[in-house]
């Protein structure tokens, strides 16, 4: 499966151990944005954030599995969200989840595409049953107290 995952920059670490873990477990991440060197303020980085807005609107189209961690703020994610709602309304993929306890903070987190659960883990549960995920758990409950 191709994933995807939307967060906050403050999450980068722990979601990067997510992705590792996923690609280790077999699964293609389609973008690692956690890897991007600083881009702000974007207009000194016009370029390569052109580039890059490109590549994670390409990475969200082409994703089985769309995952945006919610929190009390945020800006791109949310735009990342709209494109994965288009495009499960082309296509009827990818599935959505939005984790977390802000997974109800906005109007279009209860749009019929999205799957609102409280953990990633509950993502894990739904899409890959089979994964054991002991080495993970630790990662997945420290965001989720963020």
């Amino acid at each position: 499966m191709k994933w995807y995952f939307a967060s906050r920059q403050k999450h980068k670490h722990h979601i990067s151990k997510i992705l590792d873990f996923l690609e280790a477990k077999g699964h293609t991440v389609r973008y690692d944005w956690t890897k991007l060197g600083q881009l702000q303020p974007y207009n000194k980085h016009a370029l390569e954030s052109e580039t890059v807005a490109k590549e994670i609107t390409e990475a969200v189209n082409e994703c089985d599995i769309f995952v945006l961690i919610s929190d009390e703020g945020g800006t791109d994610m949310f735009t990342e969200l709209g494109i994965a709602i288009s495009r499960y309304l082309e296509r009827n993929k990818p599935r959505i989840y939005i984790t977390g306890s802000m997974n109800n903070r906005s109007l279009m987190h209860f749009h019929p595409s999205i799957i609102r659960l409280d953990s990633i883990n509950s993502v894990f549960e739904i899409e890959c049953p089979e994964m054991e995920l002991a080495e993970i758990s630790t990662v997945l409950q420290k965001i989720e107290e963020k």
